[in-house]
């Protein structure tokens, strides 16, 4: 799979893990909102995971690692 549809497909979750990241890291969560939060975290790793494997551009491996370094706090 090209990067660039990688990217289209998941944009969108990675932008809403990131925005619950800011609520959590503020402490304004609401928790039915944090119900997937593993879930999500865990699907955000595999992305990650994959865009390593397939050799995708440091920029978006970058981002995706600091999603998971950022999650795995909020564990």
């Amino acid at each position: 799979m090209k990067q660039s549809l990688f990217e289209s497909r998941h944009q969108a979750d990675w932008d809403a893990f990131a925005m619950l990241l800011e609520a959590l890291e503020r402490g304004k969560a609401e928790p039915q909102t944090c119900s997937r939060f593993a879930a999500d975290y865990r699907q955000l790793c595999q992305h990650l995971a994959l865009a390593q494997t397939r050799g995708y551009s440091s920029h978006l491996i970058d981002q995706l690692q600091q999603l998971a370094m950022r999650g795995h706090q909020q564990f």
